[in-house]
C-alpha cells in the first residue's frame, strides 16, 4: 500500500513536471511570437523615421548614406544640438567652389 501510495506521489509530481514544461515551453513561444512582432514593429518605425529624414531634409537615400556616421556621432555626442545638422549636396558643392 505504502509503496503504491509513493508510486501515485511520483506519478503525479511527473505529470505536474510535465505540465509545467508544457507551459513553459508554450510561454516561451509566445513570448518568441511577441519579439518577432516588435522587431516588425521597430523595422517599420526605422523605415518611416528614415523616410521622414530623406523627405524633410531632401536627401536621395544615397546621400543620407553617406552623411549616416556623421549624424550617428552627432546624436551620441550630448554637448552637441539635438537636432542633427544635415548638409545638402547642393550647399557642399557651392562650398567647395
Amino acid at each position: 500500500m505504502v509503496r503504491q501510495t509513493k508510486l501515485s506521489d511520483l506519478e503525479n509530481r511527473r505529470l505536474r513536471q510535465e505540465k509545467e514544461l508544457a507551459d513553459l515551453e508554450q510561454k516561451q513561444r509566445d513570448l518568441e511570437n511577441k519579439i518577432a512582432r516588435k522587431k516588425e514593429e521597430l523595422e517599420a518605425t526605422n523605415s518611416n523615421v528614415i523616410a521622414e529624414i530623406l523627405v524633410s531634409h531632401q536627401l536621395t537615400m544615397s546621400e543620407f548614406l553617406k552623411q549616416m556616421p556623421q549624424m550617428v556621432e552627432q546624436a551620441k555626442s550630448p554637448s552637441e544640438k539635438s537636432m542633427v545638422q544635415v548638409a545638402h549636396p547642393e550647399e557642399e558643392s557651392h562650398e567647395s567652389l
